[in-house]
Parts: structure tokens; C-alpha cells; sequence
């Protein structure tokens, strides 16, 4: 993730270098990302569902007003991060098998972007701009690898006898995205601004060969030893696909602006 983020940091920097002039600005915004439709549906039986979570954005903006038309274009980097919900994860290994107790480690989506487009601001009064923009772009996204483990006891001192395993891999991918938002902009002197948006942003990557992993392992050897070799019955379901999720998220911001 550090690699594509120092590449798209690099275009977005040239952009800046070969635009940057008066009637510009740069900006810095963080904020809560909602999750919404596949993505925020918590459904661990339905495919699509995406398991997400409300996370964290942050952005880095620069903007171009064309001479005083109130149009201009506008660049944008983008990092956004969604936690996956575990109690969602781990609901549908425990109506299946309710004599296991389920556990699993919190993890979470990760997503880095840059995007280009077109933007029409006006002002509301001597201090306060409203504004529209239209934005598309590339996005690279993570799905992170993740393990599920289910215990049975013997019923005698707590003892575990019985395991079974749930892992899938790690896997990137780049997609295309598009952005929709509204922002509001409150001078605060001639150099800097508070700034607000709200806005959609659309994104489907399909995540290549994702490997997923189903395993038990039954009458444990050595008590409370989870390895499949310690078992006295193993069976092990494996199979590989790729994976679509629409990774589509409403996103709230919060920042400060400053002109050039």
C-alpha cells in the first residue's frame, strides 16, 4: 500500500507543480466514511454483502478556478479504511455450528485513490461559497486476509477436542471510481478557509483468485493442540474465484483550505 500511495502522491504532485497559479487552492479534509447498500449489509450468508463498518477518510485537494466563470477543475488523493464486522462475520459460523465457540481478529478494507474532474463553486455571501463537483479516477483497494476459528469442548474440564478453521488470502485491486459531491467553504481570512463536503463515492473491484479455506479437525491428541496433523478425522475444503464487492461509501469532511 505505501508503494501506490507514494506513486499516486508523485502524479498528484506533478499535477500541482504544472497548475498551480493564483486562483488556486490546496485543502486537507478527514472525516467519517459510511458504508452503504453491499458494502454496509450485514448479511454474512448473502455473497455481496461486504460486512463493512463506518470508517475514516482523508483527502488531499488541490483546485483551479478558470479565471472568474466559478468553473474550474479539480485533483484529488484520497485514503479511506472500513472495519469488516466481526460479530457479522462470526453469526453465521455460530447459527451453523452453535456447539463451537467462534473467535476472529478485527479486520478492515483499505483503499488509496486518485481522482480528476470538473467543479462549479458560487458565493452565498462575502465569506461563504457553496460548490459542486463531478470527479473520476482510479482506486486500488485491499481485502484483507482473515482467519475464523471455531473450539468444542468435551464437556470434561473445559477441555477442547474438536476445531475447525475458516482463512481466505489477502488480495488487491485497481477499479475504476467516480465521486459526486457538495461543499460548503467559510473564509477565514484572504489565504485560508473552513471547508465541509459531503459526498458518494462509487466504487466495484474484483479481487482476483481469492482463495478461501474451510477445515476440522476432530478428536484433538493433544488436548487444545489446534493442528490438523493433532487430529484423528481432517477434512479440508479449499476452492479459488474472484471476488466482486461493490465498495461504494458516503463520506463526510471536515478540513481547512489554503490559497496559492
Amino acid at each position: 500500500m505505501k508503494k501506490s500511495l507514494f506513486t499516486l502522491l508523485l502524479i498528484y504532485l506533478s499535477a500541482h507543480n504544472v497548475f498551480s497559479q493564483k486562483n488556486s487552492s490546496l485543502s486537507l479534509s478527514i472525516g467519517p466514511s459510511l458504508p452503504t447498500g453491499e458494502y454496509a449489509n450485514k448479511d454474512g450468508n448473502d455473497p455481496s454483502s461486504g460486512l463493512a463498518k463506518v470508517g475514516g477518510v482523508l483527502d488531499l485537494s488541490y483546485m483551479h478556478t478558470i479565471g472568474h466563470s466559478g468553473l474550474g477543475f479539480t485533483a484529488m488523493l484520497r485514503a479511506r479504511a472500513n472495519g469488516i464486522s466481526s460479530s457479522a462475520v462470526l453469526e453465521t459460523f455460530e447459527k451453523q455450528y452453535p456447539d463451537y465457540q467462534w473467535s476472529t481478529k478485527k479486520r478492515s478494507y483499505k483503499t488509496a485513490a486518485v481522482l480528476a474532474g470538473a467543479y462549479y463553486h458560487f458565493a452565498v455571501t462575502k465569506r461563504i461559497d457553496l460548490k459542486g463537483e463531478l470527479m473520476l479516477g482510479a482506486a486500488e483497494s485491499w481485502l484483507p486476509d482473515y482467519t475464523i476459528t471455531g473450539v468444542r469442548d468435551t464437556g470434561v474440564n473445559n477441555i477442547v477436542s474438536d476445531f475447525k478453521i475458516a482463512t481466505s488470502n489477502k488480495r488487491n485491486a485497481w477499479s475504476f471510481s467516480g465521486m459526486v459531491k457538495i461543499g460548503m467553504a467559510y473564509k477565514l481570512t484572504n489565504k485560508f478557509s473552513l471547508i465541509a463536503g459531503l459526498d458518494f463515492w462509487y466504487l466495484k473491484p474484483t479481487f482476483k483468485k481469492l482463495t478461501r479455506v474451510v477445515a476440522s479437525g476432530d478428536g484433538l491428541g493433544i488436548p487444545g493442540l489446534l493442528w490438523l496433523n493433532n487430529a484423528a478425522a481432517v477434512q479440508v475444503n479449499s476452492y479459488t474465484a474472484d471476488y466482486t464487492q461493490n465498495m461504494s461509501s458516503l463520506n463526510l469532511t471536515f478540513g481547512l483550505s489554503m490559497a496559492l
